[in-house]
């Protein structure tokens, strides 16, 4: 049985918000190889800006930040 490689849907975009740099690497590197743009943001106001300049179909959020 062959494996055909999955890609994410064209044109989606994901925005990460996570204060722990490590988790945001991960994340990112994992939803880009899926195929989709991803913003990150390390902090709510970083989050804000990357919002004014774009709107992302999909967020991800760490609730846990200072």
């Amino acid at each position: 049985m062959e494996k055909s490689k999955k890609t994410g849907p064209a044109g989606k975009s994901i925005l990460i918000v996570d204060d722990e740099f490590g988790v945001l690497e991960v994340l990112e590197f994992i939803l880009s190889d899926a195929g989709y743009t991803v913003v990150s943001a390390l902090n709510g106001q970083e989050a804000i800006a990357r919002l004014e300049e774009t709107r992302p179909d999909l967020a991800i959020v760490d609730f846990m930040m200072p």
